[in-house]
């Protein structure tokens, strides 16, 4: 059993400290900013502590795991006992982060969960199963692994400033970028006189599967299904036409996400389809 502080409990930190609580580590308090917000954890079994007054049991903590936003991350670094292990959640930024403006904790990781938060109801489930990018000195890098692992979850690491923004990178393009993909499908069906809500509800399912389909394969291409996939130039090309004719400010996404599915299965027949619309031969 582990006595670990969650300073900065929003949806990541309530998150995690309902899943280590659950694992059988000695989640010894919370902090965040206002009474407000600790207030929402009333009926946690751990006290949640708020304000400027440094709480008293952070000083019993051996790992003090930090999950509030990236630019305040260097201002927590000189609070920490020099015998403790400091973890922060940000993707973005390296563990050097908890080292800045002469923090000198024992050693220092990022720990980042490769996760989105909407919800802080059963924070365990939301964990279990998930990966932990881990980045850091070895000590803290063990002890990182160590909490993952007693979560369920699963964990690499990432030895370098660039290969941590490049993991950082993929992180969003598989996340971010596929909420803007989702919006530019809802288009689509709106342009179809489907509405946006209807269209969100109905993509969710969908998305989901395709997600499903991924965690189960080690190669994406695997996971293709469609027109592209089954090499069926006539449907791509009546997407195109119906693309043209009611929303034309999405056929550039189209035909670039076209070009993005025959890099994992090339077609000769629909490569150039594509390449006659984008030269305006067929519009």
């Amino acid at each position: 059993m582990t006595r670990v502080f969650i300073w900065g409990a929003g949806r990541c930190g309530r998150t995690l400290a309902e899943a280590l609580h659950e694992a059988g580590h000695s989640v010894i308090g919370t902090w965040n900013r206002s009474a407000e917000a600790a207030a929402k954890f009333e009926d946690a079994p751990w006290p949640a502590f708020f304000g400027d007054t440094i709480p008293p049991s952070l000083c019993d903590a051996e790992v003090v795991w930090v999950t509030v936003l990236d630019d305040v991350i260097s201002s927590i670094g000189p609070i920490l006992g020099n015998g403790q292990i400091a973890l922060h959640a940000s993707g973005a930024l390296p563990a050097a982060a908890l080292r800045q403006n002469g923090a000198n904790p024992r050693a220092v990781a990022a720990c980042h969960p490769l996760q989105s938060f909407g919800s802080t109801d059963n924070g365990a489930q939301h964990i279990r199963g998930i990966t932990f990018g881990i980045e850091g000195e070895p000590d803290a890098v063990a002890m990182a692994e160590h909490l993952v692992k007693s979560m369920e979850a699963h964990s690499f690491v990432v030895n370098d400033d660039t290969s941590k923004a490049l993991y950082h990178a993929a992180c969003c393009v598989a996340s971010n970028a596929m909420v803007a993909l989702a919006d530019r499908a809802v288009n689509l069906f709106e342009a179809a006189g489907v509405s946006r809500a209807q269209g969100l509800r109905a993509l969710a399912p969908l998305i989901l599967g395709t997600a499903l389909n991924l965690s189960q394969t080690e190669a994406a291409e695997q996971v293709l299904t469609g027109p592209i996939a089954r090499g069926d130039s006539a449907v791509i090309e009546r997407h195109l036409d119906a693309i043209s004719e009611r929303t034309p400010q999405e056929l550039e996404t189209y035909k670039n996400l076209a070009q993005e599915i025959l890099r994992l299965a090339p077609n000769t027949a629909i490569s150039k389809l594509i390449e006659d619309y984008s030269n305006g031969n067929l519009q």
